[in-house]
């Protein structure tokens, strides 16, 4: 992700594996959009095919079409955005996204709005066009500045637990199959940035 050319570039691994080289080709995304995050659609769902990125400095999420391009290369092609957020923040501060995710299924986009600081959630919807965003909700969120987030996938649905760096707090919310979501728990933290789903495999 380069935010400040607007510029979503592919690199790959040197054959001496001592460096990295650009590998396809970059995708230009709008003057001002500030790419920071990205997610491929799971395969078998109906964001396959597609990519989401979230702009840090136009608030919006932009949907790109993957192909290959003449080197046969993977490549990409900005097809359309939506806003990040219905929720406007608080007077005199903007809308920043940070993090983009997948629900455990696929079906779903989350993504992490610091100054309103909510998580929004979209259906995923494949039609002849390609592929859309359904804004579903704006989970508001206890925590200030949701730098980042983890998906983990439970019996009951998703879980989020969403780091908010400056409420120094892990807080922890279910998203229920209408969209909307419960909270579940909070946990004081200095000044976190990022959550990583620790796994402990049996036997």
């Amino acid at each position: 992700m380069d935010l400040g050319a607007d510029r979503v570039r592919r690199y790959r691994v040197t054959a001496d594996g001592a460096g990295v080289e650009p590998a396809g080709t970059a995708v230009a995304l709008p003057p001002g959009t500030g790419p920071r995050h990205l997610v491929f659609g799971a395969p078998g769902t109906p964001g396959e095919g597609f990519a989401f990125v979230v702009g840090e400095l136009d608030d919006r999420v932009h949907v790109l079409a993957l192909r290959t391009d003449d080197d046969g290369l993977l490549a990409a092609d900005a097809v359309t955005s939506v806003p990040a957020c219905v929720t406007p923040g608080p007077e005199g501060v903007g809308a920043f996204p940070s993090h983009v995710a997948l629900s455990s299924d696929g079906t779903r986009l989350y993504v992490a709005v610091r100054g309103p600081d909510v998580v929004a959630v979209f259906d995923l919807v494949r039609d002849d066009a390609g592929v859309r965003l359904v804004h579903r909700s704006d989970a508001a969120l206890e925590g200030v500045w949701p730098r980042h987030f983890a998906v983990l996938d439970t019996a009951a649905g998703d879980v989020l637990v969403v780091a908010g760096q400056n409420s120094s707090t892990l807080e922890a919310l279910r998203v229920r199959s209408d969209g909307g979501s419960d909270p579940l728990a909070s946990l004081s933290l200095p000044s976190p940035a990022c959550v990583v789903e620790r796994r402990i495999l049996e036997g």
